[in-house]
């Protein structure tokens, strides 16, 4: 997973372009990984970022422990709102998060729905503390990310 993935277009247009004898190369390249976990994405997303997991929990608003299960795998959740707010903390860009949140088995973020439009505006806004995309969500009388265990 590289930190700046390429679009779908871009890979297409490259794929169009790829012969049989460069597959292998365009295959560990640009494909996903067919058993990586969300945990795992994340890990390596804060590795390749340099970023602390311990600060990215704080700036996620959970416990650290609980952070820390979620973050290695030991522990799953069936709250969108602890990954979305895990996404959000480490600075993921909207593909991504919906990336996340797809192989954590939620909905990714929809433009149509006002509060993901709301958050989907706070990542593009590098927003990456939850008590700020809170106070937006709360300015639009719009329910706020709640990260309570």
């Amino acid at each position: 997973m590289g930190i700046h993935e390429k679009s779908t277009t871009e890979l297409d247009q490259i794929l169009s372009q790829t012969g049989t004898s460069d597959l292998d190369a365009y295959l560990a390249e640009n494909t996903f990984k067919k058993h990586e976990t969300a945990a795992e994405f994340l890990s390596n997303y804060l590795n390749e970022t340099g970023q602390k997991k311990k600060d990215v929990i704080a700036r996620a608003g959970l416990s650290e422990q609980y952070g820390y299960q979620l973050l290695n795998g030991s522990k799953t959740t069936k709250d969108r709102d602890k990954i979305l707010g895990l996404c959000i903390a480490a600075g993921l860009e909207i593909e991504q998060t919906n990336r996340v949140l797809k192989m954590s088995k939620f909905s990714p973020l929809y433009s149509k729905v006002a509060r993901d439009a709301v958050i989907m505006i706070c990542i593009n806004k590098r927003m990456n503390s939850i008590i700020q995309v809170n106070d937006v969500l709360e300015e639009h009388s719009l329910s706020i990310i709640n990260l309570g265990e």
